[in-house]
C-alpha cells in the first residue's frame, strides 16, 4: 500500500512545473494526490475492520463450540426399586463425566422423565419425589466439590416417576445441565418384574 502511494507521489512530482518565482504544483495534480491518499486511508480502515470482524466471529464460534461439547455426561446404569409387586416405584440413574468434560452444578440441572402417557420435570432436592431428584456420590474424584460433578465422580440420582412403571414399558430420561449438551437415554423395562431391584440399563 505504501509503495503504491510512493509511486503515485513520484509520478506527480514529475509533473511539477518550474516557474521563475519558485516551484509550483498544478491544481489538478494536487487534487489527484489528495484523492489517492484518502482512498488509501479508507482501504486501510476497511481492512482493519474486516480483520477485527473475522477475529470476533472466530472467538464466538469457539465459545459456542465449547459450550456445546464442553460437558459430556455418560449414563452408566439405570435401575428401579420396589418391584416385588410387579411394579417399579422408584428409579435411580448412575452417571459420570467423560474425560475432558467440564464440571456441572446440580442446582442448574433439570432431569426430564417420560413414559408413554406421563411426564415429569425434576430439579435437585434433598429428598427424591415426583418433582425432585436426590443426588448421592458413589465415587469422589480427586477434585471433588460438594454439589458438583467433576471428572472422577460417579453420582447416583434417585427420583420417583409420575406413576408406577410396569413391565415392557418404554422409558425416556434426559439430563439437562445449564449451557451444555444434554444426556439422553431411551430404554425399555424387562417384560416381567418380580424382584425388588430391577436392572433396566444397560
Amino acid at each position: 500500500m505504501f509503495d503504491s502511494i510512493k509511486n503515485i507521489s513520484r509520478g506527480i512530482l514529475m509533473r511539477i512545473r518550474f516557474r521563475k518565482k519558485g516551484v509550483a504544483m498544478s491544481a489538478g495534480s494536487m487534487v489527484f494526490l489528495i484523492v489517492m491518499l484518502l482512498a488509501c486511508a479508507v482501504t486501510a480502515g476497511v481492512l482493519i475492520i474486516t480483520t477485527e470482524n473475522f477475529r470476533a466471529k472466530a472467538t464466538t464460534t469457539h465459545r459456542d463450540l465449547r459450550e456445546e461439547i464442553g460437558t459430556n455426561i455418560q449414563v452408566v446404569r439405570l435401575f428401579g426399586t420396589g418391584g416385588a409387586d410387579g411394579y417399579i416405584d422408584n428409579l435411580s440413574v448412575i452417571i459420570r463425566l467423560d474425560g475432558g468434560s467440564d464440571s456441572i452444578q446440580f442446582s442448574n440441572v433439570v432431569l426430564s422423565f417420560s413414559l408413554i402417557n406421563a411426564t415429569s420435570s425434576l430439579s435437585y432436592g434433598a429428598l427424591p419425589s415426583t418433582n425432585n431428584f436426590r443426588m448421592n456420590y458413589l465415587v469422589n474424584g480427586t477434585e471433588h466439590i460438594d454439589g458438583y460433578m467433576v471428572r472422577g465422580d460417579m453420582v447416583q440420582l434417585d427420583f420417583v416417576p409420575p406413576r408406577k412403571i410396569t413391565g415392557d414399558e418404554v422409558i425416556k430420561i434426559t439430563i439437562i445441565p445449564k449451557l451444555t449438551s444434554p444426556a439422553k437415554i431411551q430404554t425399555r423395562t424387562p417384560p416381567v418384574i418380580y424382584r425388588d431391584r430391577v436392572d433396566i440399563f444397560p
